[in-house]
Parts: C-alpha cells; sequence; structure tokens
C-alpha cells in the first residue's frame, strides 16, 4: 500500500516569517520505542478504519471541513 500525505499532515507552519518544522517528536524515556504509531497530525483528513475480524486496515481521505 502506498499512502501519500499532505505537506500540511507533514510539516508545522510557523506564523512568522518563512519557518516550518517537520512534525515529529522523540519518543519519551520508558517508552518501547520498537513501537511505530502514526501520530495524530499525519491522521488528519484521513479516515482510518480497523476491520480486526479480517484483518485489515483501511484508509480512505476526508475532506476537511470548516468548525
Amino acid at each position: 500500500m502506498q499512502v501519500t500525505l499532505p505537506a500540511d499532515n507533514l510539516v508545522i507552519h510557523s506564523t512568522y516569517g518563512t519557518t516550518s518544522c517537520l512534525a515529529m517528536a522523540a519518543a519519551p524515556d520508558g517508552v518501547n520505542t520498537v513501537l511505530n504509531v502514526i501520530a495524530s497530525m499525519q491522521q488528519q483528513n484521513h479516515r482510518v478504519l480497523f476491520d480486526v475480524p479480517n484483518g485489515r486496515v483501511c484508509f480512505a481521505r476526508e475532506q476537511r471541513t470548516a468548525a
């Protein structure tokens, strides 16, 4: 499976000038760093469905709605 994420799901843009930060952080001490978790920043505007009985994980792009 190949999932292409938009830049806004990977980079946090600063309100000052043209500074941007890659949206990643180190795991805290005492946390099993072998485990990988897709963070909520990457999941925004995506629906993730865990189909446990059939052993599948499904992804779908969602349209952003104004709050």
